[in-house]
């Protein structure tokens, strides 16, 4: 159900931009991509063991309506990488990137210029 749930959140993209620019994108990736990233999802790689090693500077940014990632999980993952900061977009899905472009970069850009 989890995917079916992503599906109906991107249906608020706009639909030029969903059809062309996002199929275009995806396009671009390599098979062997697609095959690794779904591998590692089947196969429920544990990668939290990684996470108190990240030293970078690190933003964690969510939609709210995210259901591909609970808020559990984003408490746990912020909490595992020492001193990220989180941002929770209300009313956006998983693709907030592509719902909110602007102000998903508005909060990127002011993330790293240290505000």
């Amino acid at each position: 159900p989890f995917m079916r749930n992503w599906w109906e959140q991107s249906l608020r993209i706009n639909p030029e931009f969903f059809s062309r620019r996002q199929r275009r994108d995806a396009a671009a990736i390599p098979a062997a991509v697609w095959r690794a990233i779904a591998d590692q999802s089947i196969a429920g790689v544990d990668l939290r063991p990684m996470l108190p090693r990240i030293q970078a500077r690190t933003l964690l940014i969510w939609g709210d309506r995210d259901t591909l990632i609970t808020p559990a999980g984003r408490k746990a993952l912020s909490a595992a990488i020492a001193g990220s900061k989180m941002r929770i977009f209300p009313a956006l899905g998983h693709d907030l990137f592509w719902q909110e472009p602007r102000s998903v970069a508005d909060v990127m850009l002011d993330f790293l210029s240290g505000k």
